[in-house]
């Protein structure tokens, strides 16, 4: 006699459901289980290529499994594992065409987005034969991490997926407008990409000016926060618009504090997926390009040191020399007068 057994998830679309059946031969008491095909993988991959040419790849963590092990529980496992890798790859190419936030493409079993032009973001479906073990050589362990973020991350928004349709098809809400929009978890991790190689840049620009600024003698003082949200917050982001009971989509976010010198500190914060914000003083303004970025970081540096000059030419004169000492922030000049000698 055989068993047949249904290894998808109860609320997968039913021409899913109805390829996730094997079936069980009980006759000798032990099985096999009859399964057809080689197993798949989904991957998720960050290309980036550097200024010298030298591409970096970093994949999520992919462990072979031990196929020595071929108790029916853990078939079944693996099973369903793949079933669930199908469905997801299944729903990334169904967002293909919407998406805005950078150019993709679909290619047999892989769907790549160029998020800049050195860098590229590939989703993949692979044979398990062909995947190299974890970690690959010469990977970015941040990028590793980020990629296995969006791999666990999407689980978790095909459940919210199978919970839409749910909602959707209720016989309750037939013929009523449903509000909600339909997750789009493709958009969510393109966003997710672009904010990481924002940040990138955005400390890169920070690193430079801190280790130039130290090496003259200034105290600075650095810290930078990536990511102050939480991993259900981070979901939400990926799922995007159903995450939140307002039903409003959330972005992720961080924040920098740069002090220069003891003397100013500047607080910058960071809104996927390239949005800068400088809080200055009584001031808020957005920075829409790194070259702003690096003009304002300049000014705020030279208003800093001359600050600094200002009052140590102070400290060190008396009576009216003392008072001589003049400071012009927008000329980026200070100077002092004292028996025909101009400093």
């Amino acid at each position: 006699m055989d068993v047949c057994i249904s290894f998808g998830l109860e609320h997968s679309p039913p021409d899913i459901r109805a390829a996730e059946i094997v079936w069980l031969n009980t006759e000798d008491g032990k099985g096999p289980l009859a399964k057809s095909g080689q197993p798949h993988r989904f991957c998720v991959s960050l290309i980036i290529e550097g200024d010298d040419g030298i591409k970096t790849i970093s994949r999520s963590t992919f462990v072979p499994r031990d196929n020595q092990d071929e108790k029916i529980e853990n078939v079944l496992d693996e099973l369903q594992r793949e079933a669930v890798d199908r469905e997801i790859f299944a729903e990334i190419i169904n967002n293909v065409p919407g998406l805005i936030l950078a150019p993709a493409w679909v290619r047999e079993q892989t769907v790549s987005v160029e998020i800049s032009q050195n860098v590229t973001l590939r989703l993949e479906l692979i044979p398990e034969a062909d995947l190299e073990p974890s970690p690959l050589p010469g990977s970015d362990p941040i990028a590793n991490a980020i990629c296995d973020a969006i791999y666990y991350s999407m689980r978790l928004i095909l459940l919210r997926l199978h919970a839409y349709n749910v909602e959707f098809y209720h016989p309750s809400n037939k013929g009523k407008s449903f509000a909600l929009e339909r997750p789009r978890p493709l958009a969510g991790v393109v966003e997710l990409v672009l904010y990481y190689m924002f940040v990138c840049k955005v400390e890169d620009h920070l690193n430079a000016l801190v280790e130039g600024l130290q090496k003259v003698g200034v105290e600075m003082f650095l810290r930078v926060n990536r990511l102050g949200e939480t991993a259900g917050e981070l979901v939400s982001l990926l799922a995007t618009s159903y995450s939140t009971e307002e039903q409003k989509k959330k972005t992720i976010g961080g924040e920098v504090l740069l002090r220069i010198a003891n003397l100013q500190t500047l607080r910058f914060t960071m809104q996927a997926p390239a949005l800068l914000t400088a809080i200055l003083g009584q001031s808020v303004s957005v920075v829409h390009s790194m070259g702003q970025f690096d003009e304002l970081l300049r000014h705020e540096v030279t208003r800093c040191v001359l600050q600094r000059i200002y009052d140590l030419g102070r400290k060190e004169t008396q009576g009216q020399v003392k008072e001589s000492w003049f400071m012009d922030v927008v000329a980026g000049t200070c100077f002092s007068s004292w028996e025909g000698t101009t400093v």
